[in-house]
This record gives C-alpha cells, sequence and structure tokens, in this order.
C-alpha cells in the first residue's frame, strides 16, 4: 500500500508529521510479522510441490493436488483466512477425502494417537477441502519425525479449519500449523517454476468462525461459496 501524504505548510509541524509517518510504519511492520521469525541456516524450510507427500507421511495420498495453478502477486504476505479468493476448488468435487482420510488413521492406532496429538483433535471432522491458491508457509507434522517448516505450491489440496488456516495437508495426511519462520533464500527442495520467497504467503486465522469461505473456481473462473465442514 502507498500512503500519498497530504500537502503540508512548512515549518516544524511538517517535520512533525514526517517523523511521525515514519515511526507508525515501522511499528506497523512489526505488527505485521509479529510472531514470525526470519529464515537462518538452522532452520529448515521444505519446499514441497504438488504431487511431493514431503518426509514421513502419515497416509497414502487422500486428496487431489492440482498442478499448474498460478499463484495472484499482486496479493501476498499475512492473510486472514477469510480472504475471498485465498482458496480455490476444482468444479464440484472435493479436493480431500475427509472419510478416506479418517478411515487410514482408524486402520493404524499408533498413527492415529500421533496424528491426534499433532492436529490437537481425534479426527479430521469439521474440516473443509481446498485448494491453495498461493504459495503458503506452514509448520508440518510428520509422522515419527520432529515438525518442520514447508512451503506448500499453489494447488495442494489442504484441509482448512473454521478459521480458515490449513490444517492437514492431503497429499500426505500430515496435520499443518502456522508457519512459524518468515521464508528466505535457505531453503531446500527444487524450487517450482515462478517461486519467489518475497510472494509466499502465511495464513492468519479469520476474526470469527466462518460458515462458508470464497473460493475461486479454477474451472468457471468465478468466485463461489464453499460451505464449511
Amino acid at each position: 500500500m502507498v500512503l500519498t501524504p497530504r500537502p503540508r505548510r512548512k515549518g516544524s509541524g511538517a517535520t512533525y508529521l514526517l517523523a511521525f509517518s515514519v515511526l507508525a510504519l515501522v511499528f506497523a511492520g512489526a505488527a505485521f510479522w509479529a510472531g514470525l521469525s526470519p529464515s537462518s541456516p538452522s532452520v529448515d524450510v521444505r519446499l514441497e510441490g504438488t504431487a511431493d507427500p514431503g518426509p514421513a507421511p502419515y497416509t497414502a495420498p487422500v486428496g487431489q493436488d492440482r498442478a499448474g495453478v498460478l499463484p495472484p502477486a499482486e496479493v501476498t504476505g499475512r492473510l486472514p483466512g477469510d480472504t475471498e479468493g485465498l482458496y480455490a476448488r476444482a468444479g464440484t468435487a472435493p479436493s480431500c477425502d475427509v472419510a478416506a482420510l479418517t478411515a487410514a488413521l482408524a486402520a493404524d492406532p499408533a498413527k492415529a494417537r500421533a496424528w491426534a496429538d499433532a492436529h490437537g483433535a481425534d479426527t479430521p471432522a469439521g474440516l473443509t477441502p481446498v485448494l491453495l491458491r498461493h504459495d503458503t508457509a506452514v509448520t508440518e507434522h510428520g509422522f515419527g519425525t520432529p515438525a518442520h517448516q514447508a512451503v506448500l505450491q499453489a494447488g495442494s489440496a489442504v484441509l482448512v479449519d473454521a478459521l480458515g488456516v490449513p490444517r492437514v495437508r492431503c497429499t500426505s495426511g500430515n496435520p499443518l500449523d502456522a508457519a512459524r519462520v518468515v521464508v528466505g533464500t535457505e531453503v531446500t527442495g527444487e524450487p517450482w517454476q515462478f517461486f519467489q520467497p518475497s510472494l509466499v504467503t502465511y495464513v492468519d486465522p479469520a476474526g470469527s468462525p466462518l460458515t462458508a469461505l470464497t473460493v475461486l473456481d479454477l474451472d468457471g473462473g468465478e468466485l463461489v461459496q464453499q460451505p464449511v465442514g
């Protein structure tokens, strides 16, 4: 956003206004990135493209990623989960099968317990299948391994909660949380076409629980309402 100041008379008032504006921008920037730490060589941020399940998947794929989704370059950074067009869908078919994920976890009690500990709930009930429209930073929990920082490519199928935050990756069944670092140049994995750290999106919870998400229908090219849950 570009702020255009109003014309001011010369004098100390204009000087004080300039100083105040600079300080306001500094504090606004700090608040914008509050809670995120810059990436460093000691933090492994892994790039995970569509169809790449990443390390230690909990399950076989229970959803379908969409290749070739180009992220919108005009909107990046930290976005609330209720942002219109933040997510997408491909026609009316769900991008992720919640029942299949539930069944796969129920078939392996050890994985089910570990998954519930990482996710914070016993099942994925109430989550909503969508496709990412942006390259999105997350914290990912693989089975039997420490949580790691990752960037999921636009087009990845995920389940989001009632606040619009990605909570499960459908290609692996792995639980997701909000990212803990700002993605820089220290990444592992193969960058995909058009990947840029400066264009990575970080999803914040919506201000209140949602009943529907406004998503882009990739087949029709229109914004549509996707019921939550």
